[in-house]
């Protein structure tokens, strides 16, 4: 069996492998989020100060959370230090700062003659970090198992593990997401049936996958819908929770987590760095499972065979990116590789029009 850059998450198959600011007279947010049913953004409460008498020169506020606000300079050409301090989850506000490392830190008695921009600075608290990821955000995880028969011999069956996040839940079901090639059976199998376990281990079937399962080979992501009744025909009390969305990709070095069930282990949790984007083409004997031709996330989080289709969330644990395959050297892990955030609300917005 050969290795590969494309994680094809199955038991037979080998590893290929922001809370914020609020606008206050003039002062506006900069993030514009689109529109969806199926997407939940988290909404801020914080004001940035905008003079009464102003210049016309920009002063942004950037709050390191998920949220940008545009003030003005004051008409002595000072910039107003907000009263409140901004916030993020599990973390503590460290004070303004002037660069983007936030190594200097921004003097709100001198003037200026251009924009500006004003950077926050907060230190994570970890430990607490992690316990909202149990408490929270596990909730969204669920494991996808395909399985398919053999069309030459129909007592060998394939199963075809991943991972996947809840989009939307409601009191009656669930939209996730995952890969297209957790769900999509090559030319030799036919399908037999698609399982879902949530973080509880309960188990439910897509009873109807040609309308409930809606996918892209373009973009390798799917959408499945499933009832919230377990595979007995009983309704599930525990109650899943809908990811909320990150309003901006991470930047470079920022913590990133990703969440899913390699090698069947539900509920696994790996910390990383966001490495940056770069380009991907899937190769060309891949292309039956996966057709991905744009810019993909890197991340040093490490996933392996069942991560295919898990999330990735930032330090304020709202979802980034949708983990797809990694890349190993002589068998070792180097990083790994994710649908981005702009394409995932892309596909998203792409299903709508289509629902």
């Amino acid at each position: 069996m050969k290795r590969k850059l494309f994680l094809i998450i199955t038991s037979l198959i080998l590893l290929f492998t922001i809370s914020s600011c609020s606008s206050r007279n003039s002062s506006k947010q900069i993030n514009d989020n689109p529109s969806s049913k199926y997407i939940k953004y988290d909404t801020d409460d914080y004001s940035v100060p905008d003079p009464i008498n102003h210049s016309d020169i920009e002063v942004t506020f950037d709050c390191n959370n998920g949220f940008k606000y545009l003030s003005h300079l004051s008409s002595d050409k000072k910039v107003l230090k907000p009263s409140k301090e901004p916030t993020k989850v599990a973390s503590t506000f460290e004070g303004w700062y002037s660069d983007e490392a936030l190594t200097k830190k921004f003097n709100f008695t001198s003037t200026y003659s251009q924009a500006v921009t004003v950077y926050a600075k907060y230190e994570t608290n970890f430990e607490e970090l992690s316990n909202l990821l149990y408490e929270q955000t596990i909730l969204s995880n669920i494991k996808v198992v395909s399985t398919f028969s053999n069309d030459m011999s129909y007592s060998s069956k394939t199963e075809v593990i991943g991972s996947g996040v809840i989009i939307s839940a409601s009191q009656t079901g669930y939209y996730a997401l995952t890969n297209y090639h957790v769900i999509c059976n090559d030319k030799h199998t036919t399908f037999e049936k698609y399982e879902i376990y949530d973080c509880y281990n309960n188990k439910y079937i897509v009873s109807d996958p040609e309308k409930d399962i809606y996918s892209d080979i373009n973009y390798d992501l799917a959408i499945i819908k499933f009832n919230r009744i377990d595979a007995y025909g009983e309704t599930v009390k525990e109650l899943l929770n809908d990811i909320s969305f990150s309003n901006f990709m991470p930047k470079e070095n920022d913590t990133v987590i990703a969440i899913g069930n390699p090698h069947k282990i539900m509920n696994s949790i790996s910390y990383g760095k966001y490495l940056g984007n770069i380009k991907y083409t899937t190769t060309d004997d891949l292309k039956d499972k996966s057709n991905i031709n744009f810019n993909v996330m890197t991340h040093s989080a490490k996933i392996e065979t069942g991560s295919s289709g898990g999330m990735v969330v930032d330090s304020n644990l709202r979802l980034v990116g949708i983990n797809f395959a990694c890349k190993l050297s002589n068998d070792k892990f180097e990083y790994s590789l994710s649908i981005p955030l702009e394409k995932v609300i892309e596909f998203i917005l792409d299903y709508e029009k289509k629902d």
